[in-house]
């Protein structure tokens, strides 16, 4: 169902168009939208953007890590970095194109291959050994980097929808 909050997406316009930023739509829920952006190997780039259906407040953070849902479980992998873009308790009808000049201004300052070298750090030693980190390295890492290495790292048959000989 269709939120009338998802016409936020609106607002963030350059980096889908300048930046190649991508919409999931499948991952959005009435309250929150994500973009996201693969940077490089397994590491991605996530714009969250919410309200709060409590208060009214509007947030947009920005996440840089490894591969996963964009939603509120990045916080338990210390891998994935998160920046307090903004925060209103008011109703403001900029916030959201004004965190989208502060985004612009992180992206253009270089600052993404810092955050990805401290992301790469934190997966080879986390500073917080967590269940959440031993399933991700245990089994989901093993099966991002098993579905990349059956398709021969090629986008067209990982976006295809038709079922594979032999793969079920």
């Amino acid at each position: 169902m269709k939120s009338e909050f998802h016409s936020v997406i609106n607002e963030f316009q350059r980096l889908l168009n300048e930046y190649n930023f991508k919409c999931p739509k499948k991952l959005w829920y009435d309250d929150l939208i994500c973009l996201s952006k693969h940077i490089i190997d397994i590491y991605y780039c996530y714009i969250i953007a919410r309200v709060y259906k409590h208060n009214g407040s509007l947030e947009v953070t920005m996440w840089v890590g490894v591969i996963d849902r964009p939603d509120d479980g990045l916080e338990n992998l210390s891998a994935n970095i998160k920046i307090q873009i903004g925060y209103n308790q008011t109703c403001d009808e900029t916030f959201f194109k004004e965190c989208e000049g502060k985004i612009v201004n992180i992206i253009e300052s270089g600052s993404l291959v810092n955050l990805i070298n401290v992301s790469q750090i934190e997966m080879k030693t986390p500073s917080f050994h967590n269940g959440r980190y031993e399933v991700f390295t245990l089994y989901l890492m093993l099966f991002y980097k098993m579905v990349l290495e059956q398709a021969n790292y090629n986008k067209k048959i990982l976006n295809s929808k038709k079922k594979l000989p032999g793969y079920y």
